[in-house]
């Protein structure tokens, strides 16, 4: 059993973006590359009706386009603003995967607090052991950063040794060279044999991967909203765009 993570209360052309990918024959770890990937964490905020909730995110750009990485479950919540200081922006949302809890939304106007990073992804074969690093806003907490490791792959899931609460939902997960590597979804909830009553596992968290996005995915998604208003539900990288 998964416990959704999201918590409620009552322009110039940047052409080194080109690489989603690095080679990593020529990457040495870097606290610098993981700070700034750090720093690209914003808070978002869940409007639906009265009631009032947040998750997090991160701001990204590739190319010309900037962007927000978050969790499907978090856009799917209510309409959704990014805190900027003391200001909030709305945003739209692009694309979205309930399978995989992966949402990419566009700012609605400009972000005079926040700057995005340029978007990076770790296309290693095998991830796990892999030490990760996020910031999110869990519960009314503030802005706080986590560390662990992946434990296992699962589909198209990374399970990390971390730990979260609710609000941390939609953080991007980043490895020590500060490549995204997956968006945090959810924890485990596990059966008490003792009392006989699920309690939550808060360090066995799950995370949607994104080392299925390609450049065609991207292009796809982030050149299309100009062009419909329709949310564009993909399960899949498309081969051709």
């Amino acid at each position: 059993m998964l416990l959704f993570l999201f918590s409620c209360v009552m322009p110039m052309l940047d052409t080194s973006d080109d690489m989603l990918g690095d080679n990593s024959d020529h990457l040495t770890y870097s606290v610098g590359k993981l700070d700034r990937s750090i720093s690209s964490s914003v808070k978002l905020i869940i409007k639906d009706g009265e009631l009032r909730g947040h998750g997090s995110g991160n701001y990204f750009k590739y190319k010309r386009h900037k962007f927000i990485l978050t969790a499907a479950h978090v856009v799917d919540a209510g309409e959704i603003w990014v805190q900027d200081g003391l200001d909030v922006v709305k945003t739209e949302v692009l694309w979205k995967s309930s399978s995989r809890d992966l949402a990419i939304i566009r700012v609605m106007g400009e972000l005079n607090h926040i700057k995005p990073v340029r978007f990076r992804i770790n296309y290693d074969n095998n991830k796990v052991g892999s030490i990760i690093r996020y910031a999110g806003y869990p519960s009314d907490l503030g802005k706080m950063v986590f560390q662990g490791m992946v434990a296992k792959e699962e589909g198209n899931s990374l399970l990390l040794q971390s730990f979260a609460l609710p609000g941390a939902s939609g953080s991007v997960i980043f490895d020590e060279k500060g490549r995204a590597m997956a968006v945090l979804s959810a924890v485990s909830v596990q059966m008490n044999p003792w009392v006989g009553i699920p309690e939550l596992a808060e360090n066995i968290v799950y995370a949607g991967r994104l080392d299925f996005m390609d450049r065609a995915f991207l292009k796809h998604i982030l050149n299309g909203y100009g062009e419909s208003d329709t949310i564009i539900e993909v399960e899949e990288a498309p081969s051709g765009a």
